[in-house]
């Protein structure tokens, strides 16, 4: 009689524990609310401060007033650069929560990481982050949706094969960025995948240790991939300056780089990653919805960008398929077709 009592009372404590977590899990997804109807609408876009950040920012705002909703009439767009100083990032997000914002933009995923650790309810739309993140970070993250942006290396690898032809490829990281190091792993598995490529890790410190790696590295890299970054880019004319002496091509992943002297990049342009992002958050202002119920836009049609004043220097020849589609939207200003 009394095992059985205790065979009842485990059962029934099962029973219990099982429907506390499907209760905690269902109570979860609803910490997120639709966003209710309002004549003026508070929304941020958080970003680091980075140059590719203004022209994400530029297609953000433009998508939003295309959806009817407009600073000034019935939208106030608060804009905060965040610190790249981790104390005064963590102030700054905890000060930006607190503010009652019906919406959070986010550029990049150090900034969606910074606030999705921080709030579970505020509505966030996530601009330029990779698959590979959210898969990582964002899983029964009910108040996230977003643009992802995924590398494209192996694509830009097969466009800039074509043109020359590569057998080792420098790439350049930063060890005081985590996403850096991150990235570099991941370029290097997904290379060793696809391609016969030796690959060269290159740390960039400063300018003078940069420039003397390349004298040592010259002789045994057909080119070079740059990623977008702020660090790199505040230095590019310099680096473009002695890549084009050593006569390496160099490969990016934004058009702001290829614009800068890199001879090619196969990307999605920020402005309409921005774009996209401001369609998703115009949605969630529109109510009757969560961003868990919006899946991630994936841009999957890249554009290409070519530097032709570049592959002039280098004389490189461009083949013709790639240079009708490169040519349609992305010959510069003073740079010649021949």
């Amino acid at each position: 009689m009394l095992k059985n009592r205790y065979v009842y009372i485990m059962f029934a404590f099962t029973v219990l524990l099982i429907a506390f977590f499907i209760y905690k899990n269902i109570s979860k997804t609803y910490e997120v609310s639709p966003i209710l109807k309002k004549n003026n609408y508070k929304i941020c876009i958080l970003k680091n401060g980075e140059t590719v950040d203004e022209t994400i920012e530029k297609g953000i705002i433009e998508a939003l007033n295309s959806s009817g909703y407009k600073k000034g009439k019935n939208l106030t767009i608060e804009i905060i650069k965040c610190s790249g100083i981790k104390e005064e990032q963590k102030k700054q997000v905890r000060n930006l929560i607190k503010s009652d914002k019906d919406l959070i933009i986010t550029i990049g995923p150090e900034m969606t990481e910074a606030i999705t650790t921080q709030t579970d309810k505020v509505p966030v739309v996530a601009v330029g982050v990779s698959d590979i993140y959210v898969k990582k970070h964002a899983q029964n993250k009910y108040n996230l949706t977003g643009v992802l942006k995924n590398d494209l290396i192996l694509q830009e690898l097969n466009t800039i094969n074509r043109i020359v032809p590569i057998k080792n490829i420098g790439i350049v990281y930063n060890t005081n960025n985590q996403n850096s190091i991150n990235r570099l792993k991941y370029m290097k598995e997904a290379l060793n995948k696809q391609f016969n490529i030796n690959i060269l890790g290159i740390e960039f410190i400063n300018m003078n240790n940069f420039i003397e790696k390349i004298g040592k590295i010259k002789d045994k890299t057909d080119a070079i991939y740059i990623p977008e970054n702020e660090i790199y880019y505040s230095y590019f004319d310099k680096i473009i300056k002695k890549l084009n002496d050593e006569k390496i091509p160099v490969i990016s992943d934004g058009a702001v780089m290829v614009e800068k002297g890199a001879l090619l990049s196969v990307t999605v342009e920020n402005y309409r990653m921005g774009f996209d992002g401001g369609l998703l958050a115009a949605k969630l202002l529109d109510g009757n919805i969560i961003p868990c119920e919006l899946s991630f836009k994936n841009e999957t049609d890249p554009d290409i960008f070519i530097n032709m004043a570049e592959a002039k220097k280098l004389k490189l020849k461009i083949p013709s398929d790639i240079w009708q589609k490169a040519r349609k939207m992305y010959l510069y200003e003073g740079q010649s077709a021949n």
